[in-house]
């Protein structure tokens, strides 16, 4: 694994909730949802700004973060997921 790799996907998961369900979040909690959001926008921020990154790397770990962030909508239930059939 290179670094940039190893950079986002430690960032990644220190800024994204746990999704593997193990409690502890109230995803009913429209705070909780807009603060992860937020998070992830900042994740993507520090994807885009980084100059070690090449235009594909960066490409590929924007889609990493957005399927993350769609996954966290599905769960939180906030309906803007992407679909099973994609």
């Amino acid at each position: 694994m290179n670094m940039n790799r190893l950079l986002v996907t430690v960032l990644l998961c220190l800024s994204a909730p746990c999704l593997s369900g193990c409690g502890g979040h109230d995803y009913s909690d429209e705070k909780f949802v807009e603060d992860t959001n937020n998070q992830y926008d900042r994740l993507i921020e520090k994807v885009e700004t980084n100059p070690a990154l090449s235009e594909q790397q960066r490409e590929y770990e924007i889609a990493r973060i957005e399927n993350e962030r769609g996954s966290f909508r599905s769960y939180a239930g906030g309906g803007q997921g992407q679909d099973q059939g994609q």
